[in-house]
């Protein structure tokens, strides 16, 4: 290619981006034009709240979507456009349980994007406290998985607080090798790192960097904060930490196995409405006793209803069981209300947990 054609190139990407740029602070003024008009006559504002809680807005964009930016980005790079548009009002408040080992920050910057306000939390009953105080507007907190294991926690809080699902983040792990601009790997001499993620990657490293020294950090915020403020260092964390950082990934998917894996659900306040592609969450308490889980099964059948995930607890000295149930549909369904129906006359208690849109598979 030429000097003249790639002039022409730069300047016509030049102009793109120009473009963009006006159109995105278009759409903020308008966003916060909206947001006015409706605090004005007290309606409830249609902000990053109804967006979490329903997806339509994403699956719209993503049937337009030609390509080449895949579905996955299609739905990152508008969550994250809505994120900014909010935060110019007032952030967002997310809480999480603030654990070293675990990615919950990271999928809350995938699920909600940079632009709202991270609140930690000491446990995960502190992240459902916020919420049903209303001291956070949403929280996140994992369900299922191999990575963070508090879910009987999670269990525990769902049936003591008054609080709804109202998304999930189903998450991969995915690591990256992360360094300053312009950083050579062969230039490395010492890699930080969380204890898990130096033991995910440790093949890679031995592979890769034999000879550089690894230091053991207590998070991967303060391992990608090394990485920033010291030459021919690195970190290894999520690659959402680049633009956070600016750091560049100098190497990507280096974890030795790709199956770590947990699903958050965001709490909220409310049920959301219809998506088209809704799933909801229940938990049923049930008598031990011959045919108790035929019996809560069979609705499903009968209504043709796609069951997606069953957990079994047993609460000791009761002789109670306890039922977390995913499946296909949203509340608002008649078919699901009537299975909802049958369920409740054979059950000591049915708790509606939430219905919300599918979340796409996605890995960072």
């Amino acid at each position: 290619m030429n000097s003249r054609h790639r002039r022409e190139e730069l300047s016509e990407l030049e102009v793109t981006d120009e473009q963009l740029l006006y159109l995105l602070n278009q759409r903020a003024e308008l966003f916060r034009a909206k947001q006015e008009s409706e605090r004005s006559t007290n309606q409830e504002q249609s902000s990053l709240k109804e967006k979490v809680r329903d997806a339509r807005f994403v699956q719209r964009l993503q049937e337009l979507n030609q390509g080449p930016l895949t579905d996955e980005q299609v739905e990152s790079l508008f969550r994250e456009i809505e994120s900014c548009c909010s935060s110019l009002q007032s952030p967002t408040i997310v809480a999480f349980q603030a654990r070293s080992g675990t990615p919950v920050e990271d999928a809350a910057l995938q699920h909600f994007g940079t632009g709202v306000s991270l609140v930690p939390q000491a446990t995960v009953n502190g992240v459902f406290r916020s919420v049903e105080k209303g001291t956070a507007s949403y929280g996140i907190v994992p369900i299922e998985g191999n990575i963070d294991r508090s879910f009987s926690v999670t269990f525990d809080c769902f049936l003591q607080r008054n609080v709804k699902i109202c998304g999930e983040v189903p998450y991969t792990l995915r690591y990256a090798i992360l360094a300053r601009p312009h950083t050579p790997l062969d230039a490395i001499d010492v890699v930080y790192a969380q204890a898990d993620a130096l033991t995910s990657c440790l093949d890679w490293l031995q592979r890769q960097l034999p000879h550089v020294q690894t230091q053991e950090v207590a998070s991967g915020t303060e391992a990608v904060q090394y990485a920033q403020d010291r030459k021919n260092s690195a970190a290894i964390a999520s690659k959402l930490r680049v633009e956070q950082f600016q750091l560049e990934v100098l190497q990507d998917n280096i974890e030795d196995e790709a199956d770590n894996y947990v699903r958050y659900v965001i709490l909220g306040s409310e049920f959301g409405s219809p998506s088209g592609n809704d799933k909801t969450s229940i938990i049923v308490s049930s008598k031990d006793e011959p045919g108790a889980l035929y019996r809560i099964l069979s609705p499903f059948q009968k209504y043709n209803i796609s069951l997606s995930r069953i957990e079994t607890r047993p609460i000791h000295g009761d002789g109670v069981f306890l039922f977390f149930l995913d499946f296909d549909g949203h509340e608002s369904e008649k078919h699901v209300q009537k299975a909802l129906s049958a369920i409740e006359q054979v059950t000591t208690m049915v708790n509606r947990l939430g219905s919300y849109p599918k979340a796409l598979a996605q890995g960072v």
